[in-house]
């Protein structure tokens, strides 16, 4: 048995069991304001401090992120999906958000616009990510909700280099 427990209450919403037998955590952390938190733990259910600070990568952006799934993809890189929260000038509504991290927990520079390792949706897609699959060509298959007048479920992709797949639906999204 192993237990984490964040600044302020954690709280874990997806795991995986990696292929050496490391168990990796998502979840956030409901500080003020949120961080998403990814914890992992070796195979002896001990803290593994060769990822990010002592086991734990903290990632927060605007007013907050939540991370809600979590899956492994190729050369041990770790892709997250969520939310973060933008700011009341932008409606204070949440972003559809995809972090993609190397094996030591730092954001993959080769993912995201200008390699930031993250991906947000724009204005027109605001929501949660609720689960995340990575193909074998690396592309980033996501599922959540949509919100605006009303509340749609949503499936978008990404490219293997964290951009909108306009090959994918219509211009990326269903």
């Amino acid at each position: 048995r192993a237990t984490y427990r964040g600044s302020d209450d954690f709280v874990a919403r997806d795991l995986s069991v990696l292929q050496d037998g490391s168990v990796v955590l998502v979840g956030s952390d409901n500080g003020a304001p949120p961080s998403g938190l990814v914890v992992k733990f070796n195979p002896t259910c001990q803290l593994d401090t060769s990822f990010g600070v002592g086991g734990v990568v903290s990632y927060t952006s605007n007013l907050g992120t939540f991370f809600t799934t979590i899956q492994p993809g190729s050369l041990g890189t770790l892709v997250v999906g969520g939310a973060t929260l933008m700011a009341q000038a932008d409606g204070g509504d949440a972003r559809l958000t995809v972090v993609r991290l190397l094996a030591n927990g730092s954001l993959d520079p080769t993912f995201g616009i200008g390699g930031t390792g993250q991906w947000k949706s724009d204005i027109t897609h605001e929501g949660r990510i609720t689960d995340v699959v990575v193909d074998s060509d690396r592309r980033v298959t996501f599922t959540g909700r949509q919100y605006g007048n009303t509340e749609n479920g949503i499936v978008g992709r990404l490219t293997s280099a964290g951009v909108v797949d306009s090959n994918f639906g219509t211009s990326g999204w269903y």
